[in-house]
């Protein structure tokens, strides 16, 4: 479920951050802080801007060829980040990981579509899953791979 930036500006934060603590289930837990980062984000105007994405525009792009390991996916996924920075999608808590943001954003972009490519060059449905392919299987190792 994404939030919209005006519903995340309503979230009572310290709420939140009691929610947090008295929770116990690990998994609920990072999804309480990233949303408590999203919240954060949203109600101090914090947002990766474009002139952000032009000032790491050289370390998206090697993120993109390292990932994809060629040049041909650098316009549609350089798109599709301006796309999500123009539409306030991609916050940050504090300037010194923007850096860190841009990078995580441009590989799981880059690795979305570079599996949407495979699956349309092989004629394999969306709804083919690892298991019934070794190419998505191998292309599911490699993700694996690439985000650790």
């Amino acid at each position: 479920m994404t939030l919209s930036i005006e519903q995340l500006k309503k979230i009572d934060i310290k709420d939140l951050q009691e929610q947090i603590k008295e929770t116990r289930n690990r998994n609920q837990k990072d999804k309480l802080r990233d949303l408590l980062k999203k919240a954060k984000a949203a109600q101090s105007n914090k947002f990766v801007t474009v002139d952000d994405l032009k000032e790491y525009k050289g370390l998206i792009i090697w993120n993109i060829k390292n990932v994809s390991y060629g040049f041909d996916l650098v316009k549609a996924v350089m798109t599709e980040m301006l796309r999500m920075v123009e539409a306030n999608e991609v916050g940050y808590v504090t300037r010194k990981g923007i850096k860190g943001i841009v990078s995580k954003l441009a590989n799981n972009i880059t690795l979305r579509m570079a599996e949407e490519k495979l699956r349309k060059e092989n004629g394999i449905s969306e709804l083919v899953g690892a298991t019934e392919s070794s190419v998505i299987a191998d292309f599911e190792q490699y993700r694996i791979n690439k985000i650790k």
